[in-house]
């Protein structure tokens, strides 16, 4: 059994310090532990250290765990093997998001805890459009029907906020689906053995090894052919 953390955080302005409490809500903690199940059978592997959720109050809270002004549509990410995720009451007005379904929120979750599992077998958040393509794809966070890939592959070292997470989701389930996971996790296990340091260098070797893992060059022409044909939506 696996036993679920939960807190809630919010800044305390006046002494400028954070106030951290245990949070008690079963439904969250059960859903939390059957995300780590499945991602464990599609990952093959188990987490280093049991992941926590910190349930963030407001944007003020947001800015001083991240040690920066943050833009309004931050509402999770990942520190270790803490998920940090702005809570769902204050989404409207702490976010440029508008309320989610309470479906919406989990799957939020789960998009940062998939990221959690890829760190651990990478070691660095790079190639961008597959860090976020691979948590939008397993927790299902589908954007509305797209007709055609044009922009994620731009998404490789840094976000240009857009593609990453509305493309980038579709390619990969359509990676999945033709080729089966074998494939994909192969990638992700020798991707962690090249040295991804935002040159040149380091992203052509990701292509050679793409190359090499799928046996087809990586470009829009190829990507958009294997997303027609494998109509990867939900």
């Amino acid at each position: 059994m696996v036993n679920i953390e939960l807190y809630k955080v919010r800044l305390d302005e006046t002494k400028q310090e954070l106030i951290k409490e245990r949070y008690n809500n079963k439904e969250i903690e059960d859903e939390f532990i059957k995300q780590i199940n499945e991602l464990n059978e599609f990952f093959q592997i188990r987490l280093n250290e049991v992941p926590s959720v910190n349930f963030v109050y407001d944007r003020k809270t947001i800015n001083h765990l991240i040690k920066t002004e943050t833009r309004s549509h931050i509402i999770g990410w990942i520190n270790g093997y803490i998920v940090y995720i702005l809570e769902l009451d204050n989404f409207e007005t702490e976010s440029s998001h508008k309320k989610y379904s309470k479906e919406q929120y989990l799957a939020t979750i789960k998009h940062e805890l998939v990221h959690i599992y890829f760190y651990q077998i990478v070691k660095c958040p790079f190639p961008t459009w597959l860090w976020e393509g691979t948590s939008v794809s397993l927790s299902g966070q589908y954007k509305p029907k797209i007709e055609k890939l044009f922009g994620f592959l731009e998404a490789h070292f840094g976000h240009v906020y857009g593609p990453e997470y509305t493309e980038a989701g579709f390619f990969v389930s359509a990676l999945i689906k033709r080729f089966e996971k074998d494939k994909f996790l192969q990638m992700l296990n020798e991707l962690s053995k090249i040295n991804q340091d935002e040159t040149e260098n380091a992203r052509n070797a990701f292509y050679d090894l793409f190359n090499k893992i799928y046996g087809f060059k990586l470009d829009y022409e190829t990507a958009n052919k294997l997303f027609r044909e494998t109509k990867p939506f939900i």
